[in-house]
């Protein structure tokens, strides 16, 4: 995905790219959902279970922080004004 980040997106790129780095987002929140819920109900010991909690954080902001860099990327190649490449 690196790749492409350096070049424009263009109107007619933009809805399937912006229809797939959703879906895969909305994948990930759903998988970090089910991780959680599934801590919560099989940790019982607040520390462990706190620990735990934290790294799943992490581990899902870092999953998951690419895909919203690159949707804000095409926000910005989107909006009105946006220096064109």
């Amino acid at each position: 995905m690196d790749g492409e980040a350096d070049r424009g997106i263009y109107d007619s790129e933009a809805l399937p790219l912006l229809q797939v780095l959703l879906t895969m987002l909305a994948d990930l929140e759903l998988d970090y959902e089910r991780e959680r819920d599934q801590i919560g109900a099989t940790v019982t010991n607040p520390d462990l279970r706190d620990t735990a909690l934290d790294e799943l954080d992490k581990r899902h902001r870092e999953r998951r922080d690419p895909y919203l860099q690159r949707l804000r990327r095409i926000e910005e190649q989107l909006s009105p004004g946006a220096p064109s490449r």
